[in-house]
């Protein structure tokens, strides 16, 4: 039983990875748009690159910014009541957050 569940958990985790390829590619050129035009090449960008303080150099108010294109490029609402950013650690959980909704 443990070999099927394992078997499940990798096809899923793969489909999974696949779909998130293509959102992540786009993420990572709309940051380079906006913020990098330096960059030549957007998708060498790590999946886990700090939004803040990392080497894109982004502050508080690019985040601001940025959420404000997330949220027209894909149609979804970031605006929470615990006032938590934890999407926008990462580009991955940014990523995350936008397929999940």
């Amino acid at each position: 039983m443990p070999c099927v569940r394992i078997r499940w958990y990798v096809r899923t985790v793969n489909k999974l990875s696949h779909a998130r390829g293509p959102l992540l590619s786009r993420l990572k050129h709309l940051i380079a748009d906006l913020f990098r035009m330096d960059i030549l090449e957007p998708d060498e960008i790590s999946d886990y690159e700090p939004l803040v303080g990392g080497s894109l150099g982004l502050d508080s108010l690019d985040v601001l910014e940025l959420a404000f294109c997330v949220e027209e490029e894909f149609c979804v609402t970031l605006y929470r009541l615990d006032g938590s950013l934890r999407e926008f650690s990462t580009i991955g959980r940014l990523a995350d957050f936008i397929q999940a909704r």
